[in-house]
């Protein structure tokens, strides 16, 4: 199986790699993409091999907090 990650807005401007050198990604590692970067998943299988295919996704999310005021006692 050939999987490529590419970060972008939409799947026409998904050009930035992901990992390293454009490789292939890796089986059970974690991938950290912004939100705003966005990602497009491109996967095909090799010739004449019978492939099953799974990925997972996670939303997380991120906020800063401003303490005005200064810091609680």
């Amino acid at each position: 199986m050939n999987i490529y990650l590419y970060g972008g807005p939409d799947r026409l401007s998904a050009t930035l790699p992901i990992v390293e050198n454009n490789e292939a990604v890796s089986l059970g590692q974690t991938y950290k993409i912004d939100s705003e970067t966005g990602f497009l998943l491109v996967a095909y299988p090799n010739t004449d091999v019978e492939t099953e295919f799974e990925f997972s996704y996670t939303l997380e999310g991120y906020y800063q907090v401003e303490i005005v005021g200064g810091q609680p006692e």
